[in-house]
């Protein structure tokens, strides 16, 4: 069949076609569109009715999380007062258990009047006693020394009573002893300075005798 019509007819055709395409095409676009927009108006009314709720539900998760971190900070509080008085009673002497011990080291003629411990036993205990005799104060140190007790000991004040013998019951001294307990750094240094002085004596006898040979 031979197409008789017109150039300018069957371009008018061609262009009809291709508007009608066009036409469809954008409504489906429109359509998509509006189904977007429709989409997009729902979500957000959804959310804005539940943004009350997210809020008070994150108000009140907050408030439960302030609560915990409280309630960790008192057991926390707790656990540290419980570890300093587990730490204290660890270190602490018993004077109940200390004074008998004490008692048993000191010579005739000696009473203890009061003993002070400022801290545990890593500290220096302080001793006042009465005598009737100021040598019975290096009898005490060596007792004190000599003890599974104490490592070292030192007189830190000696003097007179100066009261009649009638009201001093014969005691005519007071003394002041610091003894230092076992294995404390105090008794450690004092060790280190004994052995120190002994290894000193030692090499100057040692020299002497070599310059006698000479």
């Amino acid at each position: 069949m031979i197409n008789l019509l017109p150039p300018i007819v069957k371009q008018n055709r061609i262009y009809g076609r291709r508007n009608a395409m066009l036409f469809g095409y954008s409504l489906a676009l429109l359509a998509t569109a509006l189904i977007t927009a429709g989409i997009m108006i729902v979500s957000i009314k959804f959310v804005s009715s539940e943004e009350p709720n997210l809020k008070t539900s994150l108000s009140e998760d907050q408030v439960t999380i302030q609560s915990l971190e409280k309630k960790v900070k008192e057991i926390e509080s707790i656990s540290n007062q419980l570890d300093v008085a587990k730490k204290i009673n660890d270190e602490s002497v018993s004077f109940s258990e200390l004074i008998p011990k004490i008692g048993a080291l000191l010579p005739d003629g000696v009473v203890l009047n009061a003993l002070t411990l400022e801290g545990g036993s890593k500290d220096p205990l302080q001793l006042d006693v009465d005598m009737i005799d100021a040598g019975l104060g290096p009898v005490l140190i060596r007792n004190l020394v000599e003890s599974d007790l104490f490592e070292a000991a030192d007189i830190s004040s000696l003097s007179p009573l100066g009261t009649s013998d009638a009201n001093s019951g014969g005691y005519q001294f007071t003394a002041s002893i610091t003894a230092s307990f076992t294995g404390t750094a105090e008794a450690a240094k004092k060790a280190a300075a004994a052995a120190a002085a002994k290894k000193a004596a030692a090499q100057a006898q040692t020299n002497n005798t070599q310059g006698s040979n000479q």
